[in-house]
């Protein structure tokens, strides 16, 4: 019963358990610093070269809906950097619960807090509370991020007005201009002889 990990997991004495959580805390820490940095090099560094990331919850995707998942440590860093043209990042992680499986894996869980502030859009800022869901495994190079997932709890988003307004604005201008058609299609018949009414007095 339980297999090499567990005969793994037994070999590992307090220390060396203890090493491999504060290593995984500074490899986390090194993917939050490269995020806000935009350091897209350095972000994918900290990935696995199969790693996975599963943004669906996150995107509110659909049972089934896959387009979410991104795999492979280049592909996470190009399509973060995508994500991120354009917006001021600040991503902080607190008390990680990280267990050591073996001593070649591990897994986790951080409560984060993000702010996301954005030059132009409909968005102005977000606010946002979660928890990271991670797999770590350790290769030739130390460990690295094997999946990871995120999970809100809270999201604060904060409207551009100007945005807002002009949408508004437009709104307001479409309501006038179907007011306008409906007023003129009434006037044209009311007018004698459309369509063989007579017109109404008031």
């Amino acid at each position: 019963m339980g297999g090499a990990g567990a005969s793994e997991k037994v070999a590992m004495d307090a220390a060396e358990q203890l090493l491999a959580v504060e290593e995984i805390k500074r490899l986390k820490v090194r993917y939050f610093r490269c995020m806000d940095t935009k350091d897209w090099g350095g972000l994918a560094s900290v990935f696995a070269a199969d790693a996975v990331m599963d943004m669906s919850e996150e995107a509110g995707a659909a049972p089934g809906d896959l387009s979410h998942i991104t795999r492979g440590a280049a592909a996470i860093a190009a399509m973060a950097q995508a994500g991120m043209e354009g917006v001021q990042t600040v991503h902080h992680g607190h008390m990680p619960e990280i267990e050591i499986l073996s001593p070649t894996t591990a897994q986790g869980v951080w409560a984060m807090e993000d702010r996301l502030r954005w030059e132009s859009g409909p968005v102005r800022s977000l606010h946002g509370y979660g928890h990271y869901h991670d797999t770590y495994e350790k290769g030739d190079e130390g460990w690295r991020i094997a999946s990871t997932s995120l999970t809100r709890v809270r999201v604060d988003v904060e409207m551009n007005q100007m945005v807002w307004s002009s949408v508004i604005d437009r709104s307001c201008a479409r309501a006038r201009s179907r007011r306008r058609s409906r007023t003129s299609r009434r006037t044209r018949e009311g007018a004698p002889g459309a369509r063989g009414r007579v017109p109404l007095h008031r």
